[in-house]
């Protein structure tokens, strides 16, 4: 359960990454999950963009994800 995980702080990685569509089905919780982590001054990045929970969608953030979540890796 995210929202469990979110309210436990050592449960969470270093980075997190919320995403949805605006008219996605997830959309409300996870505002909800964006919400939790705000109160808690847990940093994070949260992307909405236009669209449903579907691939096209997801493809509007990928690259914003992978470069989040990437940040600070050092490649040999």
């Amino acid at each position: 359960n995210p929202f469990f995980i979110a309210r436990r702080e050592s449960d969470l990685p270093d980075r997190v990454f919320l995403a949805s569509g605006d008219v996605d089905s997830a959309a409300a919780d996870t505002g909800k999950l964006h919400n939790i982590l705000v109160e808690r001054g847990k940093v994070h990045r949260y992307s909405t963009v236009p669209g449903g929970h579907e691939g096209g969608t997801w493809r509007q953030f990928v690259g914003e994800m992978i470069d989040y979540l990437t940040q600070g890796w050092q490649i040999k």
